[in-house]
């Protein structure tokens, strides 16, 4: 999360042949228009949280983009959660689907 989850992202978008699958909570990467479509082929679980003043502001237009254009990726955006991680039990909002539900799925294919 964090500055891990902008790097991850920064990282997959740079050579996303490394990953299968990303997940990053809190991140504020703001990615470009080619960095977004070269990272086309990864699966991307990304959250945030509104409250969280400095990161979201930059961050959110990031995971939104990726969950519409990547296979099977998520964006999930809280109301008051600060700055978090991804826990195993957080939900999408997809028919109770769990990041552990969605990562044991991203992995497979």
């Amino acid at each position: 999360f964090s500055q891990g989850a902008a790097f991850v992202q920064e990282l997959a978008m740079y050579d996303p042949t490394l990953f299968r699958a990303v997940a990053s909570g809190s991140s504020y990467y703001s990615a470009s228009l080619p960095e977004l479509f070269r990272a086309a082929r990864v699966r991307f679980y990304c959250a945030t949280a509104r409250n969280d003043q400095g990161i979201y502001e930059q961050g959110h237009r990031t995971g939104r983009i990726l969950s519409l254009i990547c296979p099977d990726s998520r964006y999930g955006e809280y109301e008051k959660r600060g700055h978090f991680f991804i826990e195993p039990r957080d939900k999408t909002g997809r028919g109770g689907e769990t990041f552990i539900d969605w990562l044991s799925k991203a992995l497979r294919k």
